[in-house]
């Protein structure tokens, strides 16, 4: 039953965070940041990027998480150096709402104290086709369910070298 109910939550966010494009929160009780390769990455090579969640709030928060790999819990925005959005890999396809994909359904709520932070590293190359030389700009936002708006990143910039 608690399972049940649990895809039932995480498909109605999934719905509003996918479908209905909330705004930008403007008072966020959390914070996102990413850090990736300080050098460039060469052609074929895996891509990582590393998110930090903060909670900034002054209470404790219940943040959905995915029960498997980061890229469940964030929205990822890639583009090339013209500032085109760069194209899904086939994983990408598969687990990507906005090309009819799924979504995680094992969800769960996991406490955030003040100050705590949850960390995870997401395979960005696996979802998005990184294979041409360049330099990509990355950001990364994550729904936030209480005030039903968006929390985005910083942006950083990858180079793939040949």
């Amino acid at each position: 039953m608690t399972r049940l109910l649990l895809r039932l939550i995480w498909g109605a966010t999934a719905a509003a965070m996918f479908y209905n494009e909330p705004a930008q929160c403007a008072d966020p009780p959390m914070s996102v940041t990413i850090s990736g390769p300080a050098e460039a990455v060469k052609v074929g090579s895996q891509v990582k990027i590393k998110v930090v969640l903060k909670n900034i709030s002054s209470h404790e928060l219940g943040i959905s998480k995915a029960v498997g790999p980061g890229e469940f819990d964030y929205e990822l925005d890639i583009r090339d150096d013209k500032g085109i959005k760069v194209a899904h890999t086939k994983y990408g396809r598969d687990i990507s709402p906005e090309e009819g994909g799924g979504i995680s359904d094992n969800t769960i709520i996991v406490p955030l104290p003040p100050g705590g932070t949850e960390t995870n590293t997401i395979t960005i190359s696996k979802i998005h086709d990184m294979s041409r030389p360049g330099r990509y700009t990355v950001q990364v936002r994550r729904y936030e369910g209480d005030s039903k708006s968006w929390i985005n990143s910083n942006t950083i910039t990858v180079t793939i070298t040949q």
